[in-house]
């Protein structure tokens, strides 16, 4: 029996002024080893980049006890979204309802690994957010009134965005 009260539906949950938080990644995850493996064949990134191998070996890891700590916290999450493979151009538009967007901030240069991954392999920041997930593992979206909460929670949590109505000219922030 599924306990409905504790299913997550951005689609219906999300409204225009709710915030983006990001959860970091601590490696791909499940993203863009093709091209990683291309990286690795034409150039010298494994010898280049301390700890490049550790980056790439480092396993998915599991965003539950963030989870468990914001729910401890009476933190209503509208909508999450992970950063698997599309990264973050295509998984974020999938919880978000019609008629509004999530914008979000990304800053360059990218964290450390990504960005080598970035300037060895002349990838433009379009394709690596298309690609990988640039340091960000999920996406939680809640409430404006939730945000001193998120900010204390010690988590690592970073608000990087906010949702908007499609009808808002400046969508990128």
């Amino acid at each position: 029996i599924t306990d409905t009260n504790n299913i997550i539906d951005g689609r219906k949950d999300i409204r225009a002024g709710d915030l983006v938080y990001a959860l970091p990644s601590d490696s791909p995850h499940t993203n863009g080893y093709t091209l990683i493996g291309k990286l690795l064949e034409t150039t010298n990134i494994m010898d280049s980049v301390p700890g490049f191998r550790e980056f790439i070996c480092t396993p998915h890891r599991s965003y539950l006890p963030e989870n468990n700590i914001i729910k401890k916290n009476n933190i209503q999450i509208h909508g999450m979204a992970h950063i698997t493979g599309g990264g973050l151009i295509e998984n974020p538009p999938r919880i978000v309802p019609d008629g509004l967007t999530m914008c979000i901030r990304c800053s360059t240069p990218l964290p450390h690994y990504f960005e080598a991954i970035r300037t060895f392999g002349n990838i433009s920041l379009i394709e690596m957010l298309r690609v990988f997930n640039c340091g960000i593992g999920m996406l939680v979206v809640v409430g404006t009134q939730s945000q001193q909460a998120m900010d204390e929670l010690g988590i690592g949590a970073q608000l990087i965005g906010n949702i908007v109505n499609n009808d808002n000219t400046n969508i990128y922030g």
